[in-house]
């Protein structure tokens, strides 16, 4: 329930990142537009938070600890650094389920298996080996060189260093089309990027799921961040109105004659 988009760009100042994500959230109450989904793992990174909420915290937890205990990360790391994040995750699914179950861990269960029917142990093994990791998440920042670094982190299909930029949530289809519709790259000016990554969210505003409220922000080497203001989101819906995609009215289109032809289609006997 969310869209979240990291894209790397560049200025006069050198290397940027612009984050971004929508607002929309559940609540046992119904849904919110308030929801925070840009969180910091130690200085100079950003998780932004897609999937589940009972995994999206934990695991946020787990890469606070998994990034603090690393001096330095680049691109030799970072993969193997979040893929084992996941696997803890999913580890600690995996002992949930055997704890409720049997009063061990996972790890215990499998060595016990002499001790359960066959075909009981072999439904759980399968029941564990379906539990997945709810989260599609973006990690982003920048190495000791500061060079941006985006990595996609999805608990289903693993964790890719993405160079130009990377989407997340159930408006991601629709950002990465608008994104890919610009021809964004890494080396993208920054206020035009800007207008891509805004435009690319208004875009996955057409998923029911992806909320109306954007929150923005552009992320340098050093832990330095700016915010996009009420008057620059202000200036950028103007661009959106001028530039990104208008409502086709239903008799608006009207071929000329001739623009269609009739071919008739013979089915021959056999």
């Amino acid at each position: 329930m969310t869209v979240c988009i990291a894209a790397a760009c560049m200025d006069a100042n050198g290397h940027a990142i612009v984050l971004c994500t929508d607002g929309k959230g559940s609540t046992p109450f119904g849904s919110k537009e308030w929801m925070l989904k840009i969180r910091a793992i130690r200085p100079g990174w950003r998780f932004l938070t897609a999937g589940n909420d009972d995994d999206i915290i934990p695991v946020l937890h787990l890469l606070r600890n998994k990034f603090r205990s690393l001096q330095n990360i680049d691109e030799t790391n970072i993969v193997s650094a979040v893929t084992s994040v996941l696997a803890e995750r999913k580890q600690q699914k995996a002992d949930d389920y055997t704890l409720r179950k049997w009063g061990m861990t996972f790890a215990d269960f499998r060595k016990a298996k002499a001790e359960f029917p066959e075909e009981e142990y072999r439904s759980d093994i399968a029941s564990v080996g379906l539990i997945s990791v709810g989260v599609d998440g973006i990690v982003a920042g920048f190495d000791a060189h500061g060079f941006p670094l985006i990595v996609q982190a999805h608990g289903d299909h693993g964790v890719q260093i993405k160079e130009d930029f990377a989407v997340s949530g159930s408006g991601s289809y629709l950002a990465a089309y608008g994104l890919l519709h610009r021809d964004h790259y890494d080396v993208f000016p920054l206020q035009s990027t800007i207008y891509c990554v805004y435009e690319a969210k208004r875009y996955a505003e057409r998923v029911s799921t992806v909320g109306k409220t954007t929150y923005l922000s552009i992320m340098r080497p050093g832990n330095r961040f700016e915010l996009l203001t009420r008057s620059g989101e202000s200036y950028l819906n103007g661009q959106f109105e001028k530039y990104g995609p208008h409502t086709l009215l239903k008799n608006e289109i009207a071929l000329p004659d001739g623009a269609l032809s009739v071919v008739e289609s013979k089915i021959e006997s056999a």
